[in-house]
């Protein structure tokens, strides 16, 4: 049998399995450890992070099997949540008892791929023998720079898992895992379940001064830098004053070149002011001025209302010209003439270009005439010119 064949046929058996279990023909739950847990959520978050693939799967049967579909919503969100420890048995399982007690929900709301697809059967080999011989699964995970990047990925999470299943093993030895990746969406997602892992097992001192202590040559910079931003991110809701110190320790360092930008991503969406107005301390760098854009956008993403109020307030400065020039685009959705008068406070040619385009594109589409009038009377380089008159709603600002 090819081994692409057996995910398929394994998830066949796995659905069978499922239904045969709340058909009755699988009632035993003798020797099921009890999971801890306040709640129906709570219980499934220590179901999907155990190490243990078939204890896992016995713990979501019993727990299935006694689950509130009135609940199925909730638990939905816990999969997608949680979707780095996700596999397809722990998907076909939870798919079969939301179809038991309502197939229509359960198809209209079908849990997100993890990035490059699943592969129960590697995912399962790879950790538990990173679980008895982290540095033998290692070596064969390396080996592996032939294989798609796909598959590439899907044994490097297993490995991560199994890695941080151990308290014995050492972080630095996984710095060549990530080095395989030139894309960046695989290898910030790998770091991300990396952060997750050694935060929950080791705890959030050990992660800091491991982030802080991380070599910085040519190998390992990019991949230190994802580190110390997607770390910053997760301790914003785990211990909000050391990620607060972290910041600022290092948010203006060469490693801590996209610390800032991770931390008020996570900091804009509980508490917008505050978030903007760290930004706008941020010693300037190549990238400050992003950290500030990042920290009004999820601001205004979280509480449009409340973030324009709060900027209206402000005086204006160069430093908070960045977030102004997305506040004042929002702005020219809604009001065209009021988004003309804010943008005369603009000191940046980029960003008055950039709210030019945010008036015109929105204003084409209510009255052109009008808005192509105003667009000519401007001093504007013709290539701005023709994006703004081409195109209408649906434009990319540039």
């Amino acid at each position: 049998m090819k081994p692409s064949s057996v995910v398929p046929l394994l998830v066949v058996a796995l659905v069978a399995l499922a239904v045969g279990h709340w058909s009755g023909r699988i009632a035993s739950k003798d020797g099921i450890p009890e999971v801890a847990g306040d709640n129906a959520e709570t219980q499934l978050v220590a179901i999907l992070r155990g190490p243990d693939p078939g204890l896992r799967m016995r713990q979501l049967f019993a727990f299935f099997e006694h689950a509130d579909p009135a609940q199925a919503d909730e638990l939905r969100a816990v999969f997608v949540r949680e979707h780095h420890d996700v596999d397809q048995i722990a998907k076909v399982i939870f798919a079969a008892w939301w179809a038991g007690s309502d197939p229509t929900a359960a198809m209209d709301n079908p849990l997100p791929p993890n990035w490059g697809g699943d592969d129960a059967w590697s995912r399962v080999v790879i950790r538990k023998w990173a679980q008895r011989d982290p540095q033998a699964a290692l070596a064969h995970a390396l080996e592996m720079s032939g294989k798609p990047e796909a598959v590439q990925f899907e044994t490097y999470r297993a490995l991560i898992q199994g890695w941080f299943d151990r308290s014995d093993t050492d972080p630095d030895d996984l710095l060549p895992v990530f080095e395989r990746f030139l894309l960046l969406r695989p290898r910030g997602e790998l770091i991300k379940i990396w952060v997750n892992l050694m935060l929950r097992t080791r705890g959030v001192d050990y992660s800091i001064a491991y982030a802080e202590a991380m070599p910085e040559n040519d190998e390992t910079l990019v991949v230190k830098q994802q580190l110390m931003g997607r770390l910053a991110s997760r301790l914003v809701g785990e211990d909000f004053d050391k990620a607060l110190a972290f910041a600022n320790r290092n948010a203006a360092t060469k490693a801590g070149d996209k610390l800032g930008w991770y931390f008020v991503t996570a900091w804009a969406q509980i508490d917008g002011p505050a978030a903007v107005e760290w930004a706008l301390q941020v010693p300037k760098t190549r990238i400050s001025f992003k950290i500030v854009e990042r920290a009004f956008v999820k601001f205004q993403a979280t509480d449009r209302a409340s973030a324009h109020v709060w900027m209206a307030a402000q005086p204006f400065s160069e430093k908070l010209e960045p977030a102004y020039a997305i506040y004042v685009s929002s702005v020219a959705a809604e009001d065209h003439q009021r988004a003309i008068v804010l943008s005369e406070k603009f000191v940046s040619e980029r960003h008055r270009y950039r709210a030019y385009q945010a008036i015109g594109r929105s204003w084409i589409d209510d009255d052109r005439e009008a808005a192509e009038a105003w667009v000519r009377s401007l001093d504007l380089p013709d290539d701005l010119v023709k994006r703004i008159l081409g195109k209408g709603r649906g434009a990319t600002i540039q």
